[in-house]
């Protein structure tokens, strides 16, 4: 007997992001949404580390979304294995109303946007719980697909769908052949942000410089700022980390190794930290840090990434629902499986920003004659862009080559 299959898809545009606005109250709504983005994050980014030496770009808040979506369907070992994964709590109300609360309040904000849609087969008998729950709670719309018969077009609709609600940055999401007659639902999830930089990079100032790569040596054009940054040396992981702002809440974090060929062993070390400690990463990273003026250079860069999610997933523990199913709660179907899960991400950083004289109206000397810390950002980094109040990571990357 042949499987019914779900696939989904997860993915984001990121230029420059920022939110408008920020409060204490939105902070306790995205809470646990941000605790269980951060726990992702740093999971999938390890797996992927340890593949390969390609650049890495993901968006844990996507993935979130659409895997959170599917474990309130799930039971027994599958719903284990998600909520293990995500880190969520087991009790699935709370975990709801959690995104319902954080779904609403980006509802009326003009620089994020999340979008969920659960593409069904016309064929395919969904539960009305399940239904209510995802249009409800992740604000999914629902649209009928007839992938048996006419699985060219359902493929080209849902590709649409992913352009429209990513300003058209996110194309051709499902390749030819993704579809096919076994396929009864796509879960898909979008987000788009944009926003610009709190202290924008001069463009009088951009050059070709070299980048130098772990395998080999690359121009790339190179931007320049000269701000008072928040910034720390951190010995132990052999780091510069510099934190910078966007017009918001929202700040690119830096994670800068000291050797130019020192990724490998920061990103070792950041596992072990996160290994024997209780306490979270990135207020282990964050903490510490103060104002420093500095002359910053980093490349500009541009970056569209597919990542097939599906082993991933497995070697981080989530693997019933790819053969056993358990995904009770959306079907009858004993036959339902995961057939893929796929994130495409496009994130482009350069100097823009749309009122620059206001961004650079804060720039305010500490002392009355300084000389700037120059740090030269030409070799592999990491980087994740963090809302600041609630230190949840939207996205988190690895750039090893412009």
């Amino acid at each position: 007997m042949s499987s019914a299959i779900i696939r989904i898809c997860t993915g984001f545009f990121v230029i420059l992001l920022s939110l408008s606005s920020s409060s204490s109250s939105h902070s306790n709504r995205v809470g646990l949404v941000s605790q269980s983005n951060n726990a992702v994050a740093l999971k999938i980014y390890e797996a992927l580390s340890r593949k390969n030496n390609d650049n890495i770009l993901i968006s844990p808040i996507s993935l979130n979304y659409a895997l959170t979506a599917l474990s309130i369907g799930t039971e027994g070992q599958s719903y284990e294995e998600l909520t293990n994964a995500l880190n969520t709590p087991k009790d699935t109300d709370k975990v709801k109303k959690a995104y319902y609360d954080f779904t609403r309040h980006l509802a009326h904000d003009r620089n994020l946007t999340i979008a969920t849609k659960f593409f069904i087969d016309n064929g395919f008998q969904v539960k009305d719980r399940y239904r209510q729950d995802i249009s409800r709670y992740f604000g999914s719309t629902i649209g009928k697909s007839d992938f048996k018969n006419n699985a060219e077009p359902s493929r080209l609709e849902i590709n649409r769908w992913v352009e429209d609600n990513t300003n058209n940055k996110i194309k051709d999401m499902l390749p030819s052949g993704s579809v096919d007659s076994n396929t009864v639902a796509f879960i898909v999830n979008a987000v788009y942000f944009k926003s610009d930089w709190l202290y924008p990079f001069d463009k009088a100032l951009t050059r070709s410089a070299p980048f130098h790569g772990l395998d080999r040596k690359t121009d790339a054009q190179m931007m320049t700022v000269t701000a008072y940054f928040d910034h720390k040396t951190d010995d132990s992981l052999g780091v510069d980390i510099v934190s910078l702002p966007y017009k918001g809440d929202y700040t690119m974090l830096l994670l800068v190794p000291r050797e130019k060929r020192g990724i490998t062993d920061v990103e070792r070390k950041l596992v072990q930290l996160r290994l024997n400690s209780n306490a979270s990463l990135i207020d282990m990273v964050m903490t510490g840090m103060y104002k420093r003026e500095i002359e910053l250079t980093m490349p500009k860069f541009t970056l569209d990434v597919k990542t097939d999610m599906k082993d991933v997933l497995k070697e981080i523990g989530v693997r019933s629902i790819f053969n056993q199913g358990g995904l009770t709660k959306i079907s009858d179907d004993p036959a339902l499986i995961v057939g893929d899960v796929i994130q495409k991400a496009y994130i482009n950083v350069d100097e823009t920003s749309t009122e620059a004289a206001a961004a650079t109206g804060g720039l305010v000397a500490l002392t009355s004659i300084s000389i700037p810390h120059s740090l030269n950002v030409d070799h592999p980094f990491i980087y994740s862009i963090v809302h600041s109040p609630s230190k949840g990571q939207y996205f988190i990357g690895r750039l090893m080559e412009p």
